[in-house]
């Protein structure tokens, strides 16, 4: 009797660790979601600096980055990017805010995109050439996605390129 009540605390145990992160990362997605929807509203610059790819770049690179493993890197930032979409856009539903589906489309999609390049991004932490050639591109995308899709880029994503290579070129392993 003891042996099967021991298996069960070792399985719960095993439970709780391996969907912790994942639970951890949709709260904090729908929070995020929910607190930039209400920057959109009522902050005026700061929603306007949550709207480009630079900030999101950054936070995916740093959930990817902490991860253990990269699987668990794929997971974590497609859990935070998918609520944290789910968040916004059912706060701009109970708001009555005006938004396009040009825009839920194109964020779904970078979304379901994000485990890949997560995936990719948590192989940063280690010494080799792939790692560093991985890091370079992970900044040059940046600023790449800043001048397509927002016709140049500001202060606001150069400060951001500049804390993620910090970030990828400091966090070997």
């Amino acid at each position: 009797m003891n042996v099967i009540s021991n298996r069960e605390g070792i399985n719960r145990k095993r439970f709780y660790k391996s969907y912790s992160s994942i639970i951890t990362f949709l709260f904090s997605g729908v929070l995020t979601g929910i607190m930039i929807k209400l920057f959109d509203m009522y902050a005026g610059e700061i929603g306007n600096i949550f709207f480009r790819i630079s900030v999101w770049i950054f936070l995916c690179t740093t959930i990817s980055i902490r991860s253990k493993t990269s699987l668990k890197a794929a997971v974590n930032v497609f859990s935070y990017c998918i609520s944290m979409l789910a968040g916004y856009y059912v706060m701009a539903d109970c708001t009555n805010n005006v938004y396009s589906l040009t825009f839920v489309y194109g964020w779904f999609l970078v979304s379901l995109g994000s485990p890949f390049m997560s995936f990719c991004v948590w192989y940063t932490k280690g010494r080799g050439i792939v790692s560093k050639v991985l890091s370079v591109c992970i900044i040059v995308c940046m600023e790449l996605l800043a001048i397509l899709l927002y016709d140049k880029i500001r202060i606001s994503d150069i400060i951001l390129a500049l804390a993620t290579g910090i970030l990828v070129f400091s966090n070997k392993t």
